[in-house]
């Protein structure tokens, strides 16, 4: 990942540039950029995000993500960090590796519990942006962290897709909040990638969360006939990962914009 005005050692913006456009704009044509100052009626992107993937959904949700206008992005980071912590701590003499994972249920609470960490330290800007709606995909690790262990191959899935999660939705709304912020075509594009990768991280969430649905109970009992399937799981982390991947390609575009312009030149 670049860092903005800051371009990356092995390659050039004017490379960057050229291998998305073709051609390197002319300095004169990139002069003068100014920061969004958006309306106060333009939703955010977390709320833009939930809302068209709660419109989807045709089950009923967790008491916790019915209402979420209730919600508070700093609370629900400290609460996940908290009982992560004391999942990992419970765990400790637990090492046995989840099924087709990287990692122990011991190793996935303190990975979430570390990212929560790190949210607290950067994520002022974020809950400034979204107080609410930037609390909704905490909401969900925190729900998946406080269910029961399972042996099963498709919780293990969700446990590691959880982990990843984790971790994107600490980088990305701090990303959002300096990167998408400029009256830019390539800002532009940037902000379309990430509401789409938080579309993406919400389907998974609320997908993975079926599995722990008490009316499924009983079907989950009976190996095979729970709706969530282990395939299905990996298949919605892969498409996350794709959709990172093209908000990292829209950011480093960005910073190169900024920097062949240079910081001087960036404007309230």
């Amino acid at each position: 990942m670049v860092h903005l005005f800051h371009s990356s050692k092995k390659e050039k913006p004017k490379d960057r540039f050229s291998k998305s456009y073709g051609s390197s704009p002319e300095r004169g044509s990139l002069q003068n950029l100014h920061l969004r100052h958006p309306h106060e009626s333009e939703k955010g992107l977390w709320q833009q995000a939930w809302e068209q993937v709660r419109a989807e959904v045709d089950w009923k949700l967790p008491a916790s993500l019915q209402n979420v206008e209730h919600l508070s992005a700093k609370h629900e980071v400290t609460a996940i960090k908290d009982e992560a912590q004391k999942r990992r701590d419970s765990s400790e003499n637990d090492q046995r590796r989840m099924f087709g994972s990287r990692f122990t249920y011991r190793e996935v609470c303190d990975n979430v519990s570390q990212y929560a960490q790190k949210f607290t330290f950067i994520g002022d800007m974020v809950t400034q942006a979204e107080p609410v709606y930037a609390a909704v995909p905490w909401t969900v690790v925190r729900f998946v962290i406080n269910c029961a262990v399972g042996e099963s191959e498709t919780y293990h899935n969700i446990l590691d897709g959880t982990e990843m999660v984790s971790g994107l939705i600490v980088q990305y709304p701090a990303i959002e909040q300096v990167y998408a912020r400029i009256d830019s075509e390539p800002s532009k594009e940037l902000r379309k990638s990430l509401l789409q990768m938080y579309k993406l991280i919400l389907r998974f969430q609320l997908y993975a969360i079926r599995y722990f649905d008490p009316d499924r109970k009983i079907a989950r009992t009976f190996t095979g006939l729970n709706p969530v399937k282990a395939e299905d799981i990996k298949n919605r982390v892969a498409a996350i990962e794709k959709a990172k991947q093209k908000a990292d390609s829209d950011v480093a575009l960005v910073d190169a914009e900024v920097t062949k312009v240079g910081i001087d030149n960036l404007e309230e």
